[in-house]
């Protein structure tokens, strides 16, 4: 006899031990979710997607997370050269509760701690040249080097670079080597700063009129995700537009839930 499709749902309030991960994700989620067959038990990267209280839900196009429910969803993953100053969690807080009005679900992937050397044997590289920082740009030597850490990532997968700063200097910049989705964000960045460089992966421009022809912020919006004078003076949850929504839900590395 058919049976309605099962939901699945991951709910957790410890740490897990590697061998209770192990466990959990062969019980209560490989049985419901086929595609959680890629990953591999007991590794550190699960103690990393069950190390924080997780609540998702996933059944007839619905997912639904402690923001709400959703009809859209992305992955992320973040990794680390140097710490920001404002934590991971807070950002991914903040872009999680704005990605919420777009009814987009921000799911995370292992997270990482990685090093990349100047040159082959050579002492930790942690400022990145991008300029001039456009995307679809022909990407520096800089970029390639870095974007090409991709463990763990697939295809559609949004990649996050935390550096200590760019060159020239920003908070974060969204150009990205072709195939290799990502964003660069740097230490000073404010706690928009990675929900702001994602909306750029998904192909939202910066509010058009904020600057004059010299480049000058001469009527910033600071109640916009995209605003293009800083997100650091953003007060409270900052809007993404109907259309930007729109946008942001037809980016190819958007899934329907």
């Amino acid at each position: 006899m058919w049976k309605p499709p099962r939901p699945w749902v991951i709910e957790r309030s410890v740490d897990p031990s590697a061998a209770d991960a192990a466990t959990y994700l062969t019980t209560h989620v490989r049985s419901q979710r086929p595609e959680a067959a890629s990953v591999s038990t007991g590794k550190p990267a699960m103690l990393d997607k069950l190390r924080e209280r997780i609540h998702i839900f996933c059944n007839m196009g619905i997912c639904r997370d402690e923001f709400g429910t959703h009809n859209f969803r992305i992955r992320i993953l973040l990794k680390t050269l140097i710490a920001p100053i404002i934590k991971l969690d807070d950002m991914l807080v903040s872009m999680r509760t704005v990605y919420a009005t777009a009814d987009i679900m921000v799911e995370e992937g292992p997270r990482e701690t990685i090093i990349v050397p100047v040159s082959p044997g050579g002492s930790t590289q942690l400022d990145f040249n991008v300029k001039p920082c456009n995307l679809g740009q022909t990407p520096t030597a800089d970029q390639k080097k870095l974007f090409a850490n991709r463990n763990n990532a697939g295809s559609t997968d949004i990649v996050i670079y935390f550096v200590r700063q760019t060159i020239p200097p920003l908070n974060g910049c969204a150009a990205f080597p072709a195939g290799m989705p990502g964003a660069v964000v740097t230490r000073n960045a404010s706690r928009w700063t990675l929900a702001h460089e994602v909306g750029h992966v998904l192909g939202l421009s910066h509010i058009a009129g904020e600057k004059n022809s010299n480049g000058k912020c001469v009527t910033p919006d600071f109640t916009r995700l995209m605003t293009g004078c800083g997100t650091s003076n953003i007060a409270g949850t900052p809007t993404i537009t109907a259309a930007e929504i729109a946008k942001m839900q037809s980016s190819p590395f958007t899934k329907k839930c």
